[in-house]
């Protein structure tokens, strides 16, 4: 890191601007950064503070007294104090992304990383890794549609240097001396560094930057067969979006509801018949949704149309679809639809409405209204671990999810009530937001296919064809039915919370009377430690940090807020994972739901959350005996315990490493679901035993009874199978 003394920023409206240099990591900074930086430095007095290697601690050491110029990697939310800020300009590299990676791997190898792993394998390893959310970030850069922004490719650059480095002044409204300029172009270029040419084969040079080939294209040569399907069908998004890909033109959107009956078919319907491709995201048919018959139009993936025929009247009528070119809609009742931000279309239903036919479609013979109106509920295929809160709150915090992703992506909120009242009227809006156009007369005849009555009727005929009983998907599908069917103290589970996003959907609310739901100012002095913590990605500490808080704060408040934080942590952690966790998407999701927690953390829902997530200390929860093992639930993982251990063995003074070698004598098992722990133990006692019957049986007796005797140790001798085929061997190898 550079400070250089003398260069005290003049207090003046005038003054140069802070520049931040952004640049996907490979995507050939080389070419350009050193030759900003030192125009800066030496002909504008700028000082260079810092590298991508401490971005993360940006916002602690700049201080505004000099004009600085910054480096970085980094994810927009790295700098969003600074994004909007008059006296910051941001100019960000790309590049195709598929020579990103292939820049990677090979400094991968260059620097001996690879562990062994040939190149094609650490190309398959980083395309599932999702490349640790590079691209995702670089998209975000991009598409900041601000003026204090500038974006290039590489590509660009190499046709013309110093054109591209004089255009970049000019956004900075900095003048260049043209001499300078042509100096610092000579000493950096390529072949002035390497001495060879761009593309000519030679060993890599490496400082803090890389020069490689200094070519566009070389992923041609590269990728082979596998590798460009798998990066296709991984990262087609970005190569489209950033003018590298076979369909630039393709737009694509997301269609998300409630996981609750809110009528979201009906749309699906009207958008097939009007030839819009709308693709169900089911992971048994995630990828080939739709299949291209002979005649060049698509035809619906089986396993999709046995589930989707419940509840689409159009696979019936129809057995194959011409769809319009370069759109396609995917729709489910997910929030991790967030990692890919799309325009989205949220359909959503007054929530005492979709709670009741809820009820009514999956509960009504297991509980009473009033049980299931208190009972948290999971949703494992939709948000697994998460919420675990009741209904409402649980149609509440969705519906809050994607109002507030509308400000990191366009979103529009499309109601049921409103589709029953004027359904030609929404249709018309549906369209408008995906920039395309249908007669009057289309409309209406999609509308008219697409009714209540009809998906009832499909619903019915597709259990007679089916040979069971009707799902029971279509009920009524009246809006407002709740006002005839709850009792006061049913509503009044829809206060608080709940009651806060029937409002900002505009529905009538649970209590008129109570102030606007707002913005309150709930913010609390976060530790400058988790702050860092936070901005490096390091969730663990982050967690433990603010259950230090927790545990010294005095005040409710303060612990309520950050509980809630925490929670909040957690939430957006599990959604967007590791690798978009600095997203600005994630950033904003875990303040405002952080914010919302906190707004209503004294109703005994948010306070039974609190309890139920957050420990001070990890708690063994004992979970009874399985042949011979002790079970126990810690915090979210469960074990199985071998009482071989002995009775003074601790779990929670264990290292990850003694748990796996542990793991790997068959003295503990652990999972991370509750219904695979018996199935694991089953499946270590019964391997071991089979292996030693085939001992046996082929006259290794001996060698069969030492197995057994091992079974025994490690269950005990608490398991009857195990005991039973030891007897068994003892008599073999006596005889």
């Amino acid at each position: 890191m550079s400070q250089e003394t003398d260069n005290i920023r003049p207090e003046s409206d005038d003054c140069p601007p802070h520049v931040v240099f952004y640049n996907l990591t490979n995507s050939g900074a080389s070419a350009v950064v050193p030759i900003i930086e030192e125009l800066l430095v030496n002909e504008q007095g700028y000082t260079s503070l810092g590298d991508p290697s401490n971005s993360h601690e940006f916002a602690s050491f700049f201080s505004g007294e000099r004009i600085v110029f910054h480096w970085t990697h980094s994810p927009p939310s790295t700098f969003r104090s600074f994004l909007e800020r008059d006296d910051f300009r941001f100019i960000c590299l790309y590049r195709d992304p598929r020579d990103v990676m292939v820049s990677h791997i090979k400094d991968v190898i260059h620097r001996d990383l690879n562990e062994g792993k040939t190149e094609t394998d650490l190309y398959h390893e980083y395309i599932g890794s999702n490349f640790d959310g590079m691209y995702h970030y670089a998209d975000e850069w991009l598409h900041l549609d601000q003026p204090n922004v500038i974006s290039f490719s590489f590509e660009e650059l190499k046709k013309n240097v110093e054109g591209t480095i004089r255009n970049l002044f000019k956004f900075l409204q900095l003048e260049v001396n043209e001499e300078s300029l042509r100096s610092c172009c000579e000493k950096y270029s390529f072949e002035s560094v390497t001495q060879r040419s761009p593309g000519i084969e030679g060993p890599i040079v490496r400082n803090n930057l890389m020069y490689r080939k200094g070519i566009s294209g070389d992923w041609k040569n590269q990728f082979d067969d596998s590798v460009s399907k798998a990066f296709d069908d991984r990262f087609q998004i970005f190569l489209n979006r950033w003018g590298y890909g076979s369909n630039p033109s393709m737009k694509e959107f997301q269609l998300v509801s409630p996981p609750l009956p809110c009528g979201v078919g009906w749309l699906v319907n009207v958008l097939l018949e009007l030839g819009i491709k709308t693709s169900h995201n089911h992971e048994s048919y995630l990828r080939d949704h739709w299949q291209q018959d002979e005649f060049g139009q698509a035809c619906i993936h089986p396993k999709a149309k046995e589930h989707l025929q419940w509840h689409l009247p159009v696979l019936r009528s129809e057995q194959s679809f011409k769809f319009q070119p370069n759109i396609e809609v995917r729709w489910e009742h997910r929030l991790d639809f967030a990692r890919n931000p799309q325009p989205t279309i949220l359909f959503t239903r007054d929530g005492r409405d979709a709670v009741y036919s809820h009820y009514r479609r999956h509960h009504k013979h297991q509980s009473s209204f009033d049980d299931f109106l208190i009972q948290p509920d999971k949703w494992p295929d939709h948000f697994p671990e998460m919420f675990d809160l009741p209904p409402a709150e649980t149609w509440a915090l969705f519906n809050y999810f994607w109002l507030e992703m509308s400000h990191v992506m366009p979103v529009i909120v499309v109601r049921f009530e409103d589709t029953k009242a004027n359904p030609i009227r929404e249709i018309q809006r549906v369209l408008k937001f995906l920039e395309i156009h249908r007669s009057d007369a289309e409309i209406v005849a999609a509308v008219e296919k697409s009714t209540f009555i009809k998906a009832q009727k499909q619903e019915l005929e597709t259990a007679v064809e089916s040979d069971t009983s009707s799902r029971n998907n279509h009920r009524k599908g009246m809006p407002f039915e709740w006002k005839s069917h709850f009792q006061p103290d049913q509503l009044i589970r829809f206060s608080g919370l709940p009651d806060e996003i029937l409002h900002r959907l505009g529905y009538e609310t649970i209590c008129p009377s109570s102030p606007k739901f707002t913005e309150q100012s709930l913010s609390i002095d976060i530790d400058q430690e988790i702050q860092s913590c936070r901005a490096s990605s390091d969730w663990s500490n982050v967690k433990k940090s603010l259950l230090h808080e927790i545990l010294k704060t005095s005040s409710n408040k303060t612990r309520w807020r950050l509980c809630s934080e925490l929670i909040a942590h957690d939430w957006t952690q599990r959604i967007f994972k590791m690798d978009l966790y600095q997203s600005l998407a994630a950033n904003h999701i875990r303040q405002s739901i952080s914010k919302l927690l906190a707004r209503h953390a004294k109703s005994n829902i948010i306070q039974n959350l609190f309890s139920r997530n957050i420990q001070f200390d990890p708690v063994i929860s004992p979970m009874g005996l399985h042949r011979g093992y002790v079970l126990v639930q810690v915090d979210r993982s469960f074990f199985a315990l071998s009482p071989a251990l002995g009775p003074d063995f601790d779990i929670l003074k264990q290292s990850q490493e003694s748990i796996i070698q542990l793991a790997q004598q068959g003295l503990c098992i652990v999972v991370a679901t509750e219904s695979r722990l018996t199935k694991s133990v089953d499946l270590l006692i019964d391997s071991i035993l089979a292996n030693a019957k085939k001992l046996a049986s082929s006259g290794h007796a001996y060698a069969a009874s030492e197995i057994f005797q091992r079974c025994i140790v490690l269950t005990g001798g608490k398991d009857s199978k195990s005991i039973k085929a030891a007897n068994f061997a003892q008599k073999l190898a006596t005889t």
